[in-house]
């Protein structure tokens, strides 16, 4: 038996709904039933020889029973009071999931590996001090309560959680923007940095409950918008206990068969965290026109709002019928909906951006934004100004939707990189009159193949011409595998397609520009963002969507 992985859940996580602070372990058993019963009875002989208080913790259920109760118990006995512990399969047989309760962060982790080490001792015949485990955490017992006299208490203002598949940067960032305008001190987490007052004070993936925390924790915030991911939700739960508005952007296929997340419904449960967390007295924000996120009013005790794209949705009817609180589109413009009382908001091809409302992915993120905002006592009228006044650039929404305008050709740089994200795609280049789209597209390589087969598919219904990058972190596959499922969708969809391979993304932009014919439009899949915008400013664009990102510049890309 051995520890594949240990996760500290620090808030609300999908492995418990009351239990906040939980170690998650990936164990990996390779004995057979027989050997597991076996080594039951012995373990029953042993422990209590060991430590008298253990010898009810053995016969029943399986060995991963007795590591879970071990390493509980050995808590307990260290003056931590602890309590819950639960067993869960995954799709290997040799893989299991153990959760159990912790008090110290650090204890739990040192009783997981010490539960571990005790029961292959037990079963190997040899000897063990778990007395030297107590011990040990005594002293961190003991550590910690020296150290938490001077812990800091986690501020008392808004916070806003924001979940789903795809449109969760855009919808955080809109948000932060528009409480913004309210007068608020906002800081914000996305999977592109941490942000305090529009600063960039941390750059990459942060979407997780460190990140959370350093938000949660300065002094200049007093309003939180938190993109909550599904890796993060994994990793280590929230990061808060409470959150005061959240929002569920959609739920589509994407990361399935990572982190033991095997289907749809599973995806759901992850996801379902954020807004089971939210406040009594709380909204959660809901898309009405996604089956799954909509079914997540039933596990909810907080106040509900709805968004739809179509009004005629029977959902938001039966909702504001009732009194409830909604955001729809309505006859060309973005409207919110209190009961059976409506307000205007804007004109959708006067808000930026929804690309003169070409973006129907970008409606869906405004919807749940502005109802925030109203939730917030934002005016209608400073709603209009500020949805007005939000531009897709560089600066606003990075690697989102932003266009380039060239003399003689468009570029876009967009982070869609799975099927949701590619469909949405398709739906806006539909509506562009251009001479020919490129598509400058990259595999996920930590995906299933049937989902790079599919994601090549879609491309061929999107581009005339494709060009095949590579990310520089491939998980192991090689460029020629990760070409040939692409092409196996594409040729499926369009034998004649033309497709070219240039594995160096910035090679492949160079090639598209250099090779860019008059009315084209370019299409860059990104990968480090940032260092991609740079790039394409060196072939001075003629405009950009708005003026030069005053926090871009200061890091050398504009």
């Amino acid at each position: 038996m051995k520890i594949l992985h240990i996760s500290v859940m620090r808030g609300p996580n999908y492995w418990s709904e009351l239990r906040k602070k939980l170690i998650v372990a990936k164990i990996e058993v390779k004995e057979t039933d027989d050997q597991k019963s076996a080594g039951l009875i012995a373990i029953g002989e042993k422990l209590e020889s060991l430590q008298p208080a253990l010898h009810n913790l053995a016969p029943y259920g399986s060995i991963l029973n007795v590591v879970t109760q071990v390493a509980v118990e050995i808590q307990c006995r260290a003056g931590m009071d602890c309590v819950y512990h639960q067993i869960h399969p995954t799709a290997n047989p040799e893989h299991f999931i153990l959760c159990f309760s912790y008090t110290i962060e650090k204890a739990g982790i040192y009783a997981a590996k010490a539960a571990v080490n005790l029961v292959n001792a037990l079963l190997a015949d040899q000897k063990y001090q778990i007395e030297k485990d107590i011990q040990h955490l005594i002293r961190i017992r003991e550590s910690h309560n020296h150290d938490s006299e001077n812990a800091k208490p986690i501020p008392n203002f808004p916070i806003v959680a924001v979940t789903g598949t795809n449109g969760k940067t855009t919808t955080t960032r809109l948000i932060a923007y528009l409480v913004k305008f309210a007068g608020y001190s906002v800081g914000f987490t996305t999977t592109d940095g941490i942000y305090i007052n529009d600063q960039l004070i941390s750059i990459g993936d942060c979407s997780g409950s460190v990140s959370a925390a350093v938000v949660l924790n300065d002094p200049r915030v007093n309003f939180a918008v938190l993109e909550c991911a599904r890796g993060g939700i994994l990793r280590a739960g929230l990061g808060f206990d409470e959150c005061n508005v959240s929002i569920v952007t959609n739920i589509s296929g994407d990361h399935l068969g990572m982190d033991d997340i095997e289907t749809m419904e599973q995806l759901s449960r992850v996801k379902l965290t954020v807004p089971k967390a939210t406040a009594k007295d709380g909204y959660a924000i809901l898309n009405a026109d996604d089956d799954l996120v909509y079914r997540m009013r039933k596990f909810l005790s907080c106040k509900i709002a709805l968004f739809s794209r179509h009004p005629e949705n029977k959902r938001i009817i039966k909702h504001c019928n009732k009194g409830g609180l909604a955001a729809i589109t309505e006859n060309g413009f973005f409207t919110i909906c209190k009961g059976r009382e409506k307000f205007r908001i804007a004109a959708i091809a006067n808000v930026p951006l929804c690309h003169h409302g070409k973006s129907t992915c970008m409606m869906e993120n405004v919807l749940p934004g502005m109802l925030t905002a109203f939730i917030y006592q934002l005016s209608v009228d400073d709603l209009e100004i500020a949805l007005k006044k939000f531009h897709p650039s560089p600066e606003n929404t990075p690697g989102r939707m932003n266009v380039f305008e060239f003399p003689e050709f468009t570029l876009m740089v967009d982070y869609a990189h799975n099927e949701g994200g590619y469909r949405e795609l398709k739906n806006y280049t539909d509506q562009l009159e251009v001479t020919s789209k490129v598509g400058i597209i990259a595999a996920v390589a930590d995906r299933p193949d049937a989902d790079i087969v599919n994601m090549g598919r879609l491309a061929a219904t999107i581009f005339d011409e494709i060009i095949i990058r590579h990310d520089a972190d491939n998980s192991g596959r090689t460029h020629e595998e990760l070409n040939e499922l692409l092409l196996v969708g594409i040729r499926e969809i369009n034998p004649l397609l033309p497709v070219k391979v240039i594995s160096n993304e910035f090679n492949a932009i160079k090639y598209a520009i250099t090779h860019a014919k008059k009315g084209d439009w370019i299409f860059v899949n990104a990968e480090n963002v940032y260092d991609t915008l740079f790039y394409i400013n060196q072939y001075k664009p003629r405009a950009l969507s708005r003026p030069t990102p005053q926090h871009l510049q200061r890091r050398g890309v504009f």
